[in-house]
C-alpha cells in the first residue's frame, strides 16, 4: 500500500508510490541525499508496514512525516529492517508540508 499522488515534505516530491515496496527511497528525492555530505539515512532501504503484523527484532518507526495519517486503521510505521536496511543512528528534523488530512486521504488500503 502506498500513497496516491506525489506527497511533498521539507521541500522535496516523491513518487506517489513512495512507502509501497523496499526501495532507497530517499536517495533520488530528499535534498539531504545530494551533494558530499549526504544524511546517513539516504543509502538505506524503507517501506511502509503493519506495525501489527511486522515480525522482526526492531520496532517498526510511526512516520512523522504523516503523524495523524492511517492505513487500514493503523498509523503509518516505516522499517528499514523489513528491506534489509540498517536503521540510522542519525536523525533530521524536518517540517512538513503536507496537512494530516491531506494525507489521510492520500492513503490507499488495498
Amino acid at each position: 500500500t502506498g500513497l496516491n499522488g506525489t506527497v511533498w515534505h521539507d521541500g522535496d516530491s516523491y513518487p506517489g508510490e513512495m512507502g509501497s515496496v523496499c526501495k532507497k527511497w530517499d536517495a533520488d528525492h530528499s535534498h539531504h541525499c545530494s551533494g558530499d555530505q549526504k544524511a546517513e539515512w539516504c543509502a538505506e532501504p524503507w517501506c511502509f508496514v503493519d506495525p501489527t503484523n511486522c515480525n522482526i527484532e526492531a520496532k517498526p518507526i510511526k512516520s512523522s512525516y504523516f503523524p495523524e495519517a492511517t492505513s487500514m486503521g493503523h498509523s503509518l510505521h516505516y522499517s528499514y529492517e523489513t528491506c534489509g536496511g540498517k536503521r540510522p543512528k542519525e536523525t533530521t528534523t524536518t517540517t512538513t508540508t503536507t496537512t494530516a488530512t491531506t494525507a489521510t486521504a492520500a492513503i490507499e488500503e488495498t
